[in-house]
């Protein structure tokens, strides 16, 4: 079941990175889609994921972690 769900996780974090490869924010500007995701992607390494796999995705990661909001409340 591990070995499934991370498989899956891999899988969905390549459909991000592919979505953020011409594009800045998943539904072009930063929106709700940017706010909700961005949570799921936070736990990447218990997900068993390494972000550098997935360059667009950890760009995409970074870039909304450093807005003030973002880091006021993960800070």
């Amino acid at each position: 079941a591990i070995d499934r769900y991370v498989k899956e996780t891999n899988r969905l974090y390549g459909v991000m990175n592919k979505r953020l490869g011409d594009r800045e924010y998943l539904a072009g500007d930063y929106s709700i889609a940017d706010i909700a995701s961005y949570p799921w992607i936070v736990p990447y390494e218990r997900h068993g994921q390494n972000l550098a796999d997935f360059p667009h995705l950890k760009r995409w990661f970074e870039a909304i972690k450093a807005r003030p909001a973002v880091s006021k409340v993960y800070g």
